[in-house]
């Protein structure tokens, strides 16, 4: 009857155990799965910010280059020069369609085939026109977009340098290999000399447009960088709180919850159950080592678990 009795005790204590140690559990889980958020949310948040700039830089450079091309092939057609106007309309064409599977959020190889487009469309045209009209010269705007739509970033130095490479090439195929005139088509002297001034100025005009919005979206590419990072101090700060209590928690499992675990197993082992003579009180016993035992084992796990988050 003592043994019982003594059972039930033990029992009673194990439940309250059990009970602290399930407390315990949960609140380390919530404290786990709280910096895994937060961390998913940080590097999440970083990338839907820098892509959807990239993508608002890209159709705004772009949508600027159509209306150009559109404006140059009607002054074109208007003063004769079909070719032209037939390439320049044929490029404004598939600049729209790329810009179009951009606004639809299909951004994989969009920047490389809007400069490769542009670079090809830009030689043609120069062979088409001959260097006199300076057309080569619109290569200098596209090389301002390629540095404003891609930033200047340490991951990115490398495509930036490769598209820049590119574009160089293209401008010195038409410096070095197109005529002075056109041999596609007969263009007279006075309208070279048009096309010449309409181009620089529509140039110069490009070049103007490209740098002011490139420092328009890096300015504001900054404060909302400057806010991201405002946000993600006090998400660090939650984070610290976190850990803290995480280690409050090791603390509590590694002392004040195995100290009178340690008590109950202490006293269990100076029990013989060889020398009980009632079958019960020998089951009580063996029942209770059992499951401190495990008891035991969870603790050690939820130490474990506590210290390996706090690690990472």
């Amino acid at each position: 009857m003592c043994f019982i009795n003594f059972g039930k005790i033990f029992i009673f204590l194990f439940n309250e155990l059990i009970f602290t140690a399930s407390m315990i559990e949960n609140e380390l889980n919530k404290t786990i799965s709280t910096n895994k958020v937060i961390s998913h949310n940080n590097i999440e948040a970083t990338l839907n910010l820098e892509e959807k700039e990239v993508s608002n830089r890209t159709l705004q450079f772009g949508s600027i280059g159509m209306l150009v091309g559109i404006l140059i092939a009607i002054i074109n057609l208007v003063r004769g020069i079909n070719i032209s106007a037939i390439l320049i309309f044929l490029f404004v064409i598939i600049l729209g369609i790329i810009l179009l599977l951009a606004k639809k959020k299909i951004t994989k190889h969009i920047i490389p085939a809007i400069i490769i487009t542009t670079d090809f469309f830009l030689v043609l045209i120069c062979f088409a026109e001959g260097l006199d009209t300076n057309g080569y010269l619109f290569l200098l705007p596209v090389m301002f977009a390629i540095t404003f739509l891609l930033g200047h970033t340490k991951e990115k130095k490398a495509v930036v340098i490769s598209y820049l490479f590119i574009t160089t090439i293209s401008f010195c195929i038409c410096v070095f290999l197109s005529d002075k005139k056109s041999n596609w088509q007969n263009i007279p002297l006075d309208i070279t000399l048009q096309m010449g001034k309409s181009n620089s100025f529509f140039v110069v005009a490009l070049c103007t447009c490209f740098a002011y919005l490139g420092i328009y979206h890096e300015r504001k590419y900054i404060a909302v960088i400057n806010n991201e990072k405002n946000t993600i101090g006090l998400q660090k700060e939650k984070l610290r709180q976190q850990n803290i209590n995480l280690k409050e928690i090791a603390f509590m499992s590694a002392h004040n919850l195995r100290a009178p675990l340690t008590n109950i197993l202490a006293l269990v082992n100076l029990i013989d159950i060889n020398q009980l003579e009632n079958e019960d009180d020998k089951v009580i016993i063996t029942h209770i080592q059992t499951s401190a035992q495990k008891l035991d084992e969870v603790i050690h796990g939820i130490v474990a678990k506590t210290y390996t988050n706090i690690s990472n």
